[in-house]
Formats: structure tokens, sequence, C-alpha cells
């Protein structure tokens, strides 16, 4: 059976919530426009961190699921990070 939350649905699923939530409650934005827009830029930027690990997985032929992996990538933003896929998850998929 393939699992239901798996990241991008959870990123879709809360994006939807937001934008759902930001027109049909607009007393509780705390945050006016344009700051608001500072959020997609914060989200931009994992999406990237996100990507150029995943890119590196690739690259080495190891595997992005949770299970022994065939190799350990030292380089990119790996040599940063651990685990840079959780530092580049924007927050609202906590």
């Amino acid at each position: 059976m393939k699992r239901l939350f798996i990241p991008p649905v959870c990123v879709f699923i809360s994006f939807l919530l937001i934008v759902s939530f930001y027109f049909l409650l607009p007393g509780y934005n705390l945050i006016l426009f344009p700051f608001n827009l500072a959020g997609l830029l914060i989200a931009f930027f994992g999406f990237v961190i996100m990507g150029k690990a995943r890119d590196l997985f690739r690259k080495h032929k190891t595997t992005l699921a949770i299970k022994r992996s065939s190799f350990l990538i030292t380089e990119g933003i790996f040599s940063r990070s651990r685990n840079p896929m959780y530092a580049g998850k924007p927050t609202c998929c906590h």
C-alpha cells in the first residue's frame, strides 16, 4: 500500500490550507501584504536546498527512502549538513 503523506503531498495540502485560510479568515492575517510574501522566498530557498540534495542522491545512485544507504555523500550541501532534506523542508510540513 502506498503512503499518503509523502512530502510533496504534505506540501501541496499545506499550501491549499494556507491559501484557503488566508481568504476565508482575513481577520487573522497578522502579517500584512507585501511582508507576507517573504514566506514565499523562504520556501523557494528550501525547495532549492532539497532539489540540490536530491540531485546528489541521483548522482551517487543512492536512495531517498529511509533505509540503509549505499553511499555516504560528503560533497555539496552535505558538506554543511548531514540531512539537508530536513533543513530545506518548509516549516509548514512539520
